[in-house]
C-alpha cells in the first residue's frame, strides 16, 4: 500500500462510537476494533485528502475489479454524508467513515506517548486519525489479484525446484513480470520477504511494525515496543501452509548447509540444477561443479571428499563425471521413468496409502480444541491468583506437539503433491523427451547417487533407476 492511500485526520475530528480499547463481535462475525469518525463539512484540507486517498486505493486495487478501473460511482465509498445517511445531531454539517481492523490501534498523545488510561480517549472527544484506505469485495474480505498471485506462485515453486533468490528476480524481470508496485525492479531481498511472509498461507502477524510519528506517518519495526499477534487462517490463502512449511525448511538449509552420510557439514547453492543433488556413492559426501581446462574447457562433477582431503590425509577416490555425461545419464533416466511408471503404478498406490496410514495420533483441530481448553484454564487460574505453573508447562507442550503435527502433515502433503506431479508430467510426455532441460532436474529429480558403474537416480515421488556409465 502506498503513502497516498494513507489520511492522518485535521484536529476538528470526533471519535464516535469508539470501540478502541477491547476488540466487539458485529452480528456474529470476527471480533475486530471499530469507531465512526465525525468530520466537518468545513475542513476542506481532511476531505480532500480522503478523497485522494480513496482514489489511490481504487488504483491500487484494479486487480480486484477484474483489471479495469470501476466508475467511482459505482462503489461504495467510505466517505458518507452525515445530513443524508444519520437522523443525529452530532452528525449534522458532515461527514463521517466507519473504520475497523483486527489490529489494536495505537492510541498516543501529542508526543507519540502510548496513552493507557481509558478515560483520556472516548466517544465524543477529538483525536487526530491515522487511517489507511483499501480496496475490498462486498462481503469486506481481502480478495486475491490474480495475475499477482500467479506470480507468488511461481516465485514459491521456482524456489522449491532448486532455484536461487537471485535466479527468480531475475527471470521474473527476464519476462516483465511487475512487482506489486508496479515496476520491474526484482531482486533477491524482495524474493526473501515474499517467501517469508506468511499472509500467502492466509496467516497474519500483526504489528509487526509501530508508528513513531504519527504526522510524518513514520513507522519502524516493532522490536518488543508494542505486543504482536499471530492469527492462523485469517484470510484466503495463495499458498498450500504444506508448501510454505517446506519453502521455510529449504531457506534454513541452505542458509545452515548440510551435514553428509560422511559427518561433513556442507553448504548448499542452487546456481546449477545438480547442485544439491548429485551425491557420492562411496563416502555419502555432496559433489561440486568445477571447470577443467584441457584442450576443451569443460564442467566436471567431483566428490567433494575428493578435492578436499581429510584431517589423516586421504580422499575418497570415487570417479569424476563430466557435465555431458551426467546430462546423458539424467535424460536416459526421465526417459526411463516414462516408460516404467506405468508397471510401478502399484507402488506408487502404496506410497500413497502408506502415508495416510502412517497418520497418527492427535489432529490439529483435536490439538486446538485442547490447546483452548488450556489456555481458558490458565486464564482462569491467574485471574484467581492460583499456581499456573502446570498450566504454563501444559499450554507450552500442546504448542510444541501441534508444532510437530503441522510438520508432519507438512511432509505429508509435500510426498502426496510430488507424486501427482511425476504423474502428470509422464502423461504429458508419453512419447519421451529429446533434449536435456535442466528445469526438469528441479521438477522431478530428488537425490542421483554416482557409484563406480553406474548412477541411480531417485524420483520425488519415490521411484528409483539406476543408468550404466
Amino acid at each position: 500500500m502506498s503513502q497516498q492511500a494513507k489520511v492522518v485526520t485535521g484536529v476538528n475530528t470526533r471519535l464516535s462510537y469508539a470501540n478502541i480499547w477491547e476488540p466487539k463481535s458485529i452480528n456474529g462475525g470476527k471480533e475486530k476494533y471499530s469507531f465512526s469518525l465525525i468530520i466537518p463539512k468545513s475542513d476542506k484540507l481532511t476531505i480532500t485528502a480522503i478523497e485522494k486517498a480513496i482514489d489511490a486505493a481504487i488504483q491500487e486495487g484494479i486487480g480486484k475489479f477484474g483489471g479495469k478501473k470501476p466508475n467511482k460511482a459505482t462503489l461504495k465509498l467510505p466517505l458518507r454524508d452525515g445530513d443524508v445517511e444519520r437522523d443525529d445531531a452530532a452528525y449534522q454539517d458532515s461527514y463521517f467513515i466507519n473504520a475497523n481492523s483486527i489490529t489494536a490501534p495505537q492510541i498516543v498523545d501529542k508526543h507519540v506517548q502510548l496513552i493507557l488510561d481509558r478515560n483520556e480517549v472516548y466517544s465524543g472527544c477529538y483525536a487526530r486519525v491515522s487511517i489507511n484506505f483499501y480496496a475490498f469485495n462486498t462481503n469486506g474480505n481481502l480478495v486475491i489479484e490474480p495475475e499477482e498471485a500467479k506470480t507468488v506462485k511461481r516465485i514459491f515453486y521456482s524456489y522449491l525446484q532448486g532455484m536461487t533468490m537471485k535466479q527468480i528476480a531475475e527471470s521474473l524481470k527476464a519476462y516483465g513480470i511487475l512487482t506489486g508496485g508496479k515496476k520491474t525492479n526484482w531482486h533477491s531481498s524482495r524474493i526473501a520477504l515474499i517467501l517469508k511472509n506468511e499472509k500467502y498461507m492466509g496467516d497474519a502477524l500483526l504489528q509487526k511494525t509501530n508508528t513513531v510519528d504519527l504526522l510524518t506517518k513514520k513507522r519502524v519495526k516493532n522490536n518488543g515496543i508494542m505486543p504482536q499477534y499471530y492469527v492462523e487462517n485469517d484470510h484466503a490463502a495463495i499458498i498450500p501452509r504444506s508448501v510454505f512449511m517446506q519453502v521455510q525448511n529449504l531457506i534454513r538449509r541452505r542458509h545452515n548447509g548440510i551435514t553428509t552420510k560422511n559427518d561433513k557439514h556442507r553448504r548448499i547453492n542452487g546456481k546449477y540444477c545438480f547442485s544439491q543433488r548429485v551425491y557420492c556413492g562411496k563416502c555419502g559426501d555432496i559433489f561440486q561443479r568445477n571447470m577443467w581446462y584441457t584442450s576443451v574447457k569443460v564442467a566436471v562433477w567431483r566428490c567433494t571428499s575428493r578435492i578436499k582431503r581429510n584431517k589423516k590425509g586421504r580422499r575418497c577416490m570415487i570417479r569424476n563425471i563430466k557435465e555431458p555425461l551426467l546430462k546423458a545419464a539424467t535424460l536416459d533416466a526421465i526417459n526411463q521413468l516414462i516408460e516404467s511408471h506405468e508397471l510401478a503404478g502399484k507402488q506408487i498406490k502404496a506410497n500413497i496409502m502408506k502415508i495416510v496410514k502412517n497418520s497418527k495420533g492427535p489432529t490439529i483441530e483435536e490439538l486446538d480444541k485442547r490447546l483452548e481448553e488450556a489456555q481458558l484454564k490458565l486464564i482462569q487460574a491467574a485471574d484467581q491468583h492460583q499456581n499456573c505453573n502446570d498450566l504454563t508447562q501444559q499450554v507450552m507442550e500442546l504448542r510444541e506437539q501441534k508444532e510437530k503435527v503441522q510438520e508432519i502433515e507438512s511432509e505429508k502433503q509435500v510426498k502426496l503433491r510430488n507424486i501427482d506431479q511425476v504423474s502428470n508430467f509422464v502423461d504429458e510426455n508419453q512419447g519421451g523427451i529429446q533434449e536435456f532441460d535442466p528445469q526438469l532436474v528441479r521438477r522431478l529429480i530428488e537425490k542421483i547417487t554416482i557409484f563406480q558403474r553406474y548412477m541411480e537416480f531417485t524420483f520425488k515421488d519415490g521411484e528409483v533407476i539406476k543408468v550404466n556409465t
